[in-house]
């Protein structure tokens, strides 16, 4: 896709959000200051929260400071959950050390989804910052004593290495996490696994957990997945009265359709 067709696309609304989603992943992987740019305008202006909460997981890894800035603008003026999650997650994994406050004030949510974001972030920060690449033991995944940015650490160095039982163990680890943070992002890394192995414990996870970042993330890793056996059951959340939720079955079964 040529860079300011995907720029067009996401700055215009009579594209459905899926394909809006789609022009800010391609954006990413073509970083440049309009690149930048047209990703700022995504996360402050679609009407759509996940359109805009994509933006800003595209803006977090995007490595220039100039996003920290644009992402904090949006913590401190979108009310919307998914939003100020996914910007929060950026900021940490941006690195730069000025966005601690803000996400220090995150710890004071009401939203109890929101404090474990921004203690995940600030740990993240850290990390960062220390610039130290820690490799974790595949069991840390299952270790509830230990931090929750660790656990997500590990659930990804399971996918990174996505043998038969580094699956098992995500598959092992999404039944036993009880951290919807923690379990919304082992979730993610299942969906990547390219495993069919792994859709009947995503499709039991959405009649087990109702919270909204589980469902969300359940709904898109069914749909990453491709098996037209989820569409009936991600068609049940489009009505949902979580409008965030309903969205996310749109955007879904729009991308397992394609």
């Amino acid at each position: 896709m040529d860079l300011n067709l995907a720029i067009d696309i996401l700055e215009n609304t009579k594209f459905t959000p899926e394909i809006r989603i789609q022009s800010a992943f391609h954006l990413l992987s073509n970083p440049s200051e309009k690149s930048i740019s047209a990703l700022k305008f995504g996360l402050f202006n679609d009407p759509n929260a996940i359109v805009r909460h994509e933006c800003a997981y595209s803006l977090g890894e995007i490595n220039n400071p100039q996003c920290s800035s644009i992402l904090i603008t949006a913590i401190e003026n979108d009310e919307n959950p998914f939003v100020i999650h996914e910007a929060a997650l950026a900021l940490g994994n941006l690195g730069i050390p000025k966005s601690r406050s803000t996400l220090e004030k995150l710890l004071l949510s009401n939203n109890p989804d929101i404090v474990d974001t921004a203690q995940i972030s600030l740990d993240r920060l850290d990390m960062k910052i220390s610039k130290i690449s820690k490799k974790f033991s595949k069991n840390t995944v299952l270790d509830l004593m230990t931090k929750p940015e660790n656990r997500i650490q590990a659930a990804f160095q399971l996918l990174e290495s996505n043998q038969p039982e580094d699956v098992h163990l995500l598959i092992k680890a999404l039944h036993h996490e009880t951290n919807p943070i923690v379990k919304h992002e082992i979730i993610f890394c299942l969906g990547e696994t390219a495993s069919q192995s792994v859709i009947d414990h995503l499709v039991d996870q959405l009649d087990k957990d109702q919270n909204p970042f589980v469902v969300h993330e359940t709904l898109l890793a069914l749909a990453t997945l491709g098996d037209v056996k989820a569409i009936p059951i991600i068609k049940k959340f489009i009505s949902n009265l979580n409008e965030d939720i309903a969205d996310s079955a749109k955007i879904a079964l729009e991308r397992i359709n394609n």
